[in-house]
């Protein structure tokens, strides 16, 4: 189950948008409300909330019944606005706005539901306890309300919780930590009602922080299929795939359309150590639109800069290097004056040689959950699926990026500091040596078709690491999605000309039993056409 958690100002204006597209969108909207109806909630908003379908008249008529303690009593609660400064090389405090609407969305996975209004209600009030928003003499609690409004467009049953942040004693209610709390309460309430436990809480990992449902909105108005979020992973999971070092990573982030802009030490400008990135915004009557930005770390862990820079194994001078780099990007108007009209739709050869390369040695973290006996590691798998969906599936993000996304989650670092600390394998020289002269041929099959079969075999130990920590419903996931995207990968390469990579065949991606590390210096590398 996933919390997904917003703050805003507005109680009417969001329980008008979990009412509203039941009634203004149901014949033309994809995702329309059905049947929005209130399945838990405060003692004063249950009592006067009708048993059935509400309507727009009903849902501000519970916004009004939310925001009373702060009405009464004019407690104000706010969160810092910020804003980018390019001198300072980081987002600066400007002010502060209201935020005393708290909203968190419960989602399961599809096929898991529906749930009953009944255990719904239950998981809600759960949480709403569990969050320390409820107090049992009444003074210190915060007024609630769970609405249930149908199936996601992906077919995820799944609740919205609106509270207000200012108690019935008109004090502040406490929210520090507010995600990170969610996420081990949602752990708790997967094992009590019996649904799928995420195996990342499991493990104490960190997970991929979902998008929100003002970044749905967006999607939706903008007509976009994917969200920005989950595009840029794409497209920074794909610059990673190819890049070797800091400054490819920045090229490739430009061969990618994506705007990046660096963080500086607070005190020292020459030293980078964080990075926001944007899709390049599209020009409307004829003004070129605000950049969303998102950081990479917050996009995906091993995206920060700090994973990147372990993985490629930098030290203080290359970073030095890169700098001048970062630099040279500059402002969002000079990073487009040299920025490809579109993305490529066939490999390079150079490309193709990077690729390929890089995994003669191969970084391992140690909390991947991947038998070792992989020679690829999820990261890297996970980046190499996205290149693919680049190429392959280009605005549609299909199985082969949803590949990527399991791969990228299984990759995640732990959540409290402890870093498994990478090693380089290098186990059996023999098969890197193979791999790489495959990979470095001049055949852009070969080379092609050797990284896609040692992706798809790390793709088939992480299904078997899940298989064996119980993670059942994961491991098969992984599985499906693996099989699609072989079945993606055989077509485009049929579409490449390169029919001998068909005829061989992906490596096989059914789970095994048991998976066992090869002897140092005698592993075979059977699949790859010795």
């Amino acid at each position: 189950m996933m919390p997904n958690i917003t703050r805003g100002d507005r109680a009417s204006g969001l329980l008008a948008y979990l009412v509203g597209q039941s009634t203004r969108e149901a014949h033309h909207h994809s995702n329309a409300h059905t049947n929005p109806h209130v399945v838990a909630g405060h003692d004063a908003i249950v009592h006067d909330a009708p048993a059935g379908e509400l309507t727009m008249d009903d849902a501000l008529d519970i916004a009004n019944q939310l925001d009373m303690p702060r009405r009464i009593y004019g407690t104000r609660v706010t969160v810092p606005v910020k804003e980018w400064d390019a001198a300072a090389g980081k987002k600066v405090k400007v002010g502060e706005r209201d935020a005393h609407v708290w909203h968190a969305s419960l989602s399961i996975k599809a096929g898991e539901g529906p749930l009953s209004d009944a255990k719904w209600g239950d998981i809600a009030r759960d949480f709403v306890d569990g969050m320390g928003f409820t107090d049992p003499d009444g003074a210190g609690s915060c007024r609630w309300v769970a609405i249930r409004h149908g199936e996601s467009a992906g077919g995820n049953d799944h609740i919205h919780i609106a509270v207000t942040l200012v108690r019935e004693d008109g004090e502040k209610a406490r929210v520090h930590d507010d995600f990170r709390r969610a996420q081990r309460l949602t752990n708790e309430l997967e094992h009590k009602y019996g649904l799928t436990v995420l195996a990342s809480r499991e493990q104490d990992k960190s997970t991929l922080r979902g998008v929100t449902p003002a970044e749905l909105e967006r999607a939706r108005r903008d007509g976009d299929r994917v969200t920005q979020r989950d595009e840029l992973r794409r497209r920074l999971r794909s610059s990673l795939a190819v890049a070797t070092d800091e400054v490819s990573f920045i090229d490739q982030c430009r061969q990618h359309r994506v705007l990046v802009r660096p963080r500086f030490d607070k005190d020292n400008r020459d030293r980078v150590v964080g990075y926001s990135a944007a899709i390049v915004p599209e020009v409307i009557d004829g003004v070129r639109q605000a950049p969303i930005w998102f950081a990479g770390s917050k996009l995906d862990r091993n995206l920060g800069l700090g994973q990147l820079r372990e993985q490629w194994q930098s030290d203080p001078r290359t970073e030095g290097d890169a700098v001048v780099f970062w630099k040279r990007r500059g402002r969002v108007e000079k990073q487009l004056e040299d920025m490809p009209s579109s993305l490529g739709k066939r490999p390079t050869s150079d490309e193709i040689r990077q690729l390929n390369e890089k995994y003669g040695e191969t970084v391992l973290p140690d909390f991947s959950g991947a038998p070792q006996a992989a020679s690829m590691s999820p990261a890297e798998a996970s980046a190499f699926y996205a290149r693919l969906s680049m190429l392959t599936e280009r605005a549609v993000h299909g199985p082969l990026a949803e590949t990527s996304n399991e791969l990228a989650q299984e990759a995640q670092p732990p959540r409290r500091g402890r870093r498994g600390q990478p090693r380089v394998q290098r186990g059996d020289a023999a098969y890197s040596a193979r791999l790489a002269n495959r990979a470095t041929s001049t055949s852009s099959r070969t080379g092609w078709t050797a990284v896609f079969r040692q992706a798809s075999r790390t793709a088939g130990a992480v299904a078997v690491a899940r298989r064996e920590r119980a993670a059942l419903v994961e491991a098969q996931r992984l599985a499906a999605s693996t099989t699609e995207a072989n079945a993606a990968w055989e077509r485009w390469a049929q579409s490449m000309g390169w029919n001998d990579a068909v005829r061989q065949g992906p490596a096989p991606v059914q789970p095994q039993s048991q998976t066992r590390a090869p002897r140092r210096g005698r592993g075979t590398d059977r699949g790859q056409g010795r």
